[in-house]
């Protein structure tokens, strides 16, 4: 009875072509898998171990690696996250770095705590107090249209806040170019006596791109340190 015997190493001898010199290719199982060599240099691994299996996926910026299956590993992008926390008190919360021409529309949050007394709240894109109007109130007191983003049942009476105050705020932001922009927005007071808060708000400028915005009080320090405004691209162009 023969006994079978598995090869280590197997070499091929080439010629460029008929004229040309005569070279010898190696291939041999090392410790790292399947490596090659030429005319006796030094093995060089070109197999990651033969059986098809990704070895390592290195996670980059904003990429995400679900590798729970080795040999078919998931890879998302993930989505900017753009927020401003305030690290100390501040009459303006602004977050800079966007881009809604790319972006095409923002998830929209923030938390407010009022720092000061009797502030008023409102809102800028790109810095802008004009072509602005908006849908503002709460479920229990109504709500008034007028020329500005806000919070309060018109520009000439406004909400105003106490120290100690809480807003939180979330909605949507659509911000491409081309198109009458839209601020869609619910929150909730937490106050002495709670209430609710809707907000619709239209940017009638469409052209501006959008790189920047704003949440605003009308008093110096009216915004404590620890809030923040956040807006991820949601990707929606179109």
């Amino acid at each position: 009875m023969s006994k079978q015997q598995t090869a280590t190493t197997i070499d091929f001898v080439t010629g460029a072509d008929r004229t040309g010199p005569v070279g010898t290719v190696r291939l041999s199982r090392g410790a790292s898998g399947l490596e090659v060599s030429i005319d006796g240099a030094a093995p060089a691994a070109i197999g990651g171990g033969g059986d098809g299996t990704v070895e390592s996926v290195v996670e980059g910026s904003n990429i995400n690696v679900d590798a729970t299956d080795p040999a078919n590993p998931v890879v998302s992008v993930l989505p900017d996250i753009n927020i401003s926390t305030l690290l100390s008190a501040s009459d303006t919360i602004t977050l800079s770095g966007l881009n809604g021409d790319v972006d095409g529309e923002y998830q929209f949050d923030a938390e407010l705590l009022i720092n000061s007394a009797s502030p008023t709240v409102s809102f800028k894109p790109q810095s802008q107090a004009s072509n602005l109007l908006a849908v503002t109130g709460s479920f229990l007191q109504g709500s008034v249209n007028h020329t500005d983003w806000i919070l309060g049942r018109v520009s000439s009476d406004p909400w105003t806040f106490a120290s100690g105050d809480k807003l939180y705020i979330t909605g949507s932001l659509r911000a491409a170019t081309g198109r009458i922009r839209m601020l869609s927005m619910s929150g909730f007071f937490d106050l002495s006596t709670n209430n609710e808060l809707v907000f619709s708000g239209i940017w009638t400028d469409t052209t501006t791109n959008l790189t920047s915005f704003q949440i605003l009080g009308n008093q110096a320090s009216a915004f404590a340190a620890g809030s923040w405004l956040r807006m991820v691209p949601k990707n929606i162009v179109g």
